[in-house]
């Protein structure tokens, strides 16, 4: 099955707080949503690292406000366009 995820937050947007993993069920769905907004944020911060503007900031996220959901046949649909 295909889930969607996203972190709900209501004053910070990021493109990267959000997907789509493939899991046999919810629980898979949440663990790998969580390793994949992992490695996304770590690369953001690895980049805001290496700008002298930059250093000492940082993006982080709440895991348990990681939200999954099964995946509509519409965002099927356009995953494949």
């Amino acid at each position: 099955m295909l889930f969607n995820y996203t972190v709900s937050t209501c004053t910070i947007w990021t493109s990267f707080d959000y997907g789509f993993v493939e899991a046999e069920n919810y629980e898979e769905a949440k663990i790998k949503a969580i390793n994949q907004l992992t490695y996304n944020f770590n690369k953001a911060n690895e980049a805001l690292l290496k700008c002298e503007d930059t250093k000492g900031f940082s993006v982080e996220f709440d895991s348990s406000q990681v939200e999954i959901n099964e995946a509509t046949a519409q965002q099927i649909k356009n995953l494949s366009k």
